[in-house]
């Protein structure tokens, strides 16, 4: 979740945004104020039969004798909507919709989630063969100013490898499960360039709310009147590198913020997406909402767009699949890194 200056009277996007709305403090769980947040906000909101679902969440809201039932309810509503990326945090305790990998897959996956976790805030760098720049960017849940920082951390380390006459870019967001999306974006500054990078929609089919834009190494929300600043570097080689090629690899592990940088550099120019689908369902833009202290909601209330206007709504297809056979430890015999440096190659 990213902290930003919330404007009056609009929600922000991506599991990465906050915005303060307080319910009743009248009653420890304001049932009725997160029940209709949810009905009024989600994205996924005209998607089910709310007179059933009413129906079905006030009867079980009924028999409810507990805090923990009560909440889970709303996991039910979740369920229904087919939300795995909402949840509701109350005294410590997450209450979500989730749907846990196959068991041949989580074997598979296993060692990466391993490697995921060990490399949680981690930039990882190096110059491969053929004066291709290797730049890996994990989970960052870091905000605030040391949010800022990471993107710094990020830009540094690609400026350096790009110093070093670098002909191509392989970003890897195989392992970067989400937190903090802004620096991973003003990171990448060099290879984005200036402009319109995607945007926010509260429905499949519904206009954007507002663009995400990138300006010199400062990344805005931009509303058709007005603009919120979300992270900026300090110092970096702004758009020294928007023609060269890069590959994109993606996995299961990708998702939230991992998915919002994904879409940042989707319909780049000489870009190609390569390993398997992102995580799905984890691509919403979520808003945050306080009912109290100890009571907190992350909403699904967006689709997100890449910068030609196209909607993702469950996951980020590759341009050329590639499964399994990952290997972090040594990249030259990782098989999407050999399919990456095959591809630009060509280029």
């Amino acid at each position: 979740m990213c902290t930003y200056p919330a404007r009056v009277s609009k929600l922000c996007l991506l599991s990465f945004f906050l915005l303060f709305r307080m319910g009743s403090s009248a009653q420890p769980i304001p049932v009725d104020d997160i029940y209709q947040t949810i009905k009024n906000n989600s994205v996924f909101r005209d998607s089910v039969n709310w007179i059933k679902v009413d129906h079905l969440f006030y009867e079980g809201m009924s028999e409810a004798t507990s805090a923990e039932d009560t909440l889970q309810m709303f996991v039910v509503v979740f369920r229904i909507m087919g939300d795995v990326h909402s949840s509701i945090q109350y005294q410590g305790k997450n209450y979500n919709y989730y749907i846990g990998l196959d068991d041949s897959v989580y074997v598979r996956l296993k060692p990466d989630l391993a490697k995921m976790q060990e490399e949680t805030g981690k930039i990882y760098a190096v110059m491969l063969d053929d004066q291709i720049a290797y730049l890996r960017i994990p989970a960052i849940y870091a905000f605030g100013a040391f949010g800022s920082e990471k993107g710094d951390v990020i830009a540094e380390a690609l400026c350096t490898l790009l110093d070093q006459y670098a002909q191509a870019v392989i970003v890897d967001l195989r392992l970067n499960s989400g937190g903090n999306m802004y620096p991973m974006i003003t990171g990448l500054s060099a290879i984005l360039g200036n402009g319109i990078l995607g945007s926010a929609h509260p429905g499949e089919r519904a206009s954007a709310d507002f663009t995400w834009l990138l300006e010199d190494g400062k990344l805005y929300f931009q509303y058709p009147d007005t603009r919120i600043l979300l992270d900026s570097l300090s110092a970096a080689c702004f758009e020294s590198a928007i023609y060269l090629p890069v590959a994109v690899l993606t996995g299961p592990l990708t998702a939230s913020s991992g998915t919002a940088t994904a879409i940042a550099l989707h319909g780049r120019k000489n870009t190609l997406f390569i390993g398997e689908p992102t995580a799905k369902g984890y691509i919403t833009g979520n808003s945050y909402y306080a009912f109290s202290p100890e009571l907190t909601m992350m909403l699904s209330t967006h689709f997100n767009a890449d910068r030609n206007g196209t909607i993702f709504t469950e996951t980020i297809m590759p341009d050329l699949m590639v499964i399994g056979e990952n290997n972090f430890d040594d990249l030259t015999n990782d098989s999407k890194i050999k399919q990456a440096i095959q591809w630009i190659e060509q280029q």
